[in-house]
């Protein structure tokens, strides 16, 4: 084959389309590999600030209408309530009724099954040991060794933080 014979030759030939081929299968099947073990740190990071922000939600409703809001977590759901004309009695607020732990997430609390806040945005708990002065949520999952800490302080403020076993 000449020169000019080679310079109008075009396309791949079948080895080299093989070997191409066989190298994209082989960079692909480690990346999805690689996407699976990823999956539960993804469904924990989703669930973990979900709730983070439902709390912060609840906290921002009680400020915001000046009335104690009670969130629950029971189960696999949580349900924010607000007092919404100070009588005592807890009205549903609005949608928040919701399924957020799935994927063979597990929650455990610290103390309660509630976590209220006041109209001013504190963290309000009474137990048969006296008043709470935080807590905490743990969620983790049994495929992965990273853990999710949610912790409500006093003062209202909810924060996230990320630990590995």
């Amino acid at each position: 084959m000449t020169k000019k014979e080679y310079h109008r030759r075009k396309g791949f030939s079948i080895i080299e389309a093989a070997i191409g081929i066989t190298i994209f299968t082989l960079v692909s099947s480690i990346s999805y590999n690689q996407f699976l073990n990823q999956r539960p740190d993804i469904a924990m990071n989703k669930v973990a600030w979900q709730l983070m922000s439902e709390l912060r939600l609840a906290r921002a409703t009680a400020i915001a209408q000046n009335t104690r809001a009670v969130v629950t977590l029971a189960g696999e759901r949580l349900s924010i309530k607000t007092d919404q004309n100070g009588d005592g009695l807890y009205s549903e607020f609005e949608h928040k009724h919701v399924n957020f732990i799935s994927e063979g997430i597990t929650f455990t609390r610290s103390q309660t099954d509630q976590v209220a806040f006041t109209g001013s945005g504190r963290f309000i708990k009474n137990t048969e040991a006296g008043p709470l002065s935080f807590e905490t949520i743990t969620l983790s999952h049994p495929e992965t060794r990273n853990r999710w800490t949610i912790t409500i302080y006093s003062n209202g403020q909810v924060k996230l933080d990320k630990s590995e076993d």
